[in-house]
């Protein structure tokens, strides 16, 4: 089979062998594939990548129950890595796997793979209050759906800032009452009488930090969920006395499972954010351009192999 590495910074497919489940793991052919900011990161080091996938099972372990060959399954991104292949393994499947209810349009549960579950789990984790005053930081869905879950926090004034035109064309939609272009203005100017409570850096680096900074109010929080990010001793000491606190969030099955209970009492979309649609496992190359580049009009791409 073929399957899709990162060798020296170039992505290739390569010629490896079909992979057979052990007694706790099953062996699914991906349906739908999608590109995620971690899956951009992955580029920077050698490996197989891809974590978002919808797949059909074509072998299972022993030991596995709940679900059989053909079942389509939904495959949380922190249990499985690797998915840009003809075929991959996914062990401790009774742990790790969500099957896709029948009757079901499985191209737009893609996000459920990682963008609604990472993006509810962070704003849990934030600790958000009713009546606290919010700004976001992200240029992908997930800060979309970041924001849409503050919103049911009963968060006050709600700000996504974006360096993607579409993002911030399609935040209101999701609950924010002001967006920021951090192209297009000051970011401290643009906020200038806004009492900032906790800000959230979905995506970023130091500099989005330091823009964090600038904005938030003396001993309010700053939460960073990019890896990316040097949390350093002076930017932890800063004046204001702001709390800077990293957030790591892992999609499991559990949370899976609880953004699949928002989505069969209607209370959420999962397909509005996906406005790319390709065909074939040979897109994959030209799907992680569009994803890196970000053209005016792209959120979210599905890949339908």
């Amino acid at each position: 089979m073929k399957a899709l590495k990162v060798k020296d910074g170039r992505v290739s497919f390569v010629r490896c062998n079909s992979p057979t489940p052990s007694e706790n793991g099953v062996a699914c052919r991906p349906v739908h594939l999608s590109i995620s900011y971690k899956d951009i990161m992955s580029l920077k080091r050698d490996g197989a990548i891809g974590t978002e996938a919808i797949g059909k099972i074509v072998e299972v372990g022993e030991s596995v129950e709940g679900v059989s060959v053909g079942d389509l399954v939904i495959v949380p991104s922190g249990c499985v890595e690797g998915v840009f292949a003809e075929y991959f393994l996914v062990e401790n499947a009774n742990e790790s796997l969500v099957k896709v209810p029948r009757d079901t349009r499985t191209d737009e549960l893609i996000p459920m793979c990682h963008t609604i579950p990472y993006a509810f789990s962070v704003v849990e984790g934030a600790e958000l209050n009713f009546g606290d005053n919010v700004a976001i930081f992200s240029n992908e869905a997930e800060g979309l759906f970041a924001s849409l879950a503050s919103k049911h926090r009963g968060v006050a004034e709600l700000i996504l800032l974006s360096s993607h035109h579409t993002i911030l064309e399609y935040a209101p939609k999701f609950g924010t009452t002001n967006v920021v272009s951090t192209l297009d203005c000051d970011i401290k100017t643009a906020l200038s009488g806004k009492v900032i409570d906790k800000a959230i850096i979905l995506e970023g680096d130091n500099a989005t930090l330091r823009e964090a900074l600038s904005i938030v109010k003396q001993g309010g929080e700053i939460i960073c969920c990019d890896g990316e990010i040097d949390i350093t001793r002076e930017l932890i000491e800063n004046e204001k006395g702001i709390r800077i606190r990293e957030l790591e969030i892992t999609v499991d099955k559990d949370r899976v499972e609880r953004a699949m209970r928002l989505l069969t009492s209607n209370r959420l979309m999962p397909g509005e954010v996906i406005t790319h649609t390709q065909s074939g496992l040979d897109s994959i190359e030209s799907g992680i351009e569009l994803a890196k580049s970000k053209p005016r009009g792209y959120i979210k791409l599905v890949i339908n192999v």
